[in-house]
């Protein structure tokens, strides 16, 4: 073997499957690489280069929305909550009910005979889109 050069060598605790349960091949090992140095000793191992995925089979993703844009009366967010003498207490659940271009008014599910309180965008949080915050009330009666 020449001086410099490269040879690949696979780990054989990386080949072993693991996982009994699943039935297939094991997942391929991934190459060490090692340069061997002039008196054929292996020297210190340098990484191998990693390969860049094939994306021409993946379609590619839909652009993100603006999920402030998306914001309407009725949608659920997560608001910080205030005490009557102006310490804050926490972030709660709201309900949207009017929207400023800087502000959002907001009121409490919870208690339905306090108004609606105006808050800063700063201080709303929006949810995740899977979170169904009807589930949240059903679950909670």
């Amino acid at each position: 073997m020449k001086e410099g050069q490269v040879t690949p060598s696979f780990d054989l605790a990386l080949e072993q499957n693991t996982n009994t349960k699943d039935k297939g091949a094991a997942p391929p090992a991934t190459p060490k690489a090692t340069v061997t140095a002039p008196d054929d000793k292996a020297a210190a191992p340098t990484a191998a280069p990693e390969s860049k995925p094939d994306r021409k089979d993946k379609p590619e993703p839909a652009p993100a929305k603006d999920a402030w844009a998306e914001l309407r009366r009725g949608s659920y967010v997560v608001a910080k909550y205030w005490e009557s003498d102006g310490t804050p207490y926490g972030w709660w659940l709201g309900v949207i009910t009017d929207i400023d271009k800087n502000d959002i008014c907001v009121r409490w599910p919870d208690e339905p005979l306090k108004p609606a309180v105006k808050l800063e965008r700063r201080h709303v949080a929006i949810l995740h889109p899977s979170y169904d915050a009807s589930r949240e009330w059903d679950r909670r009666s």
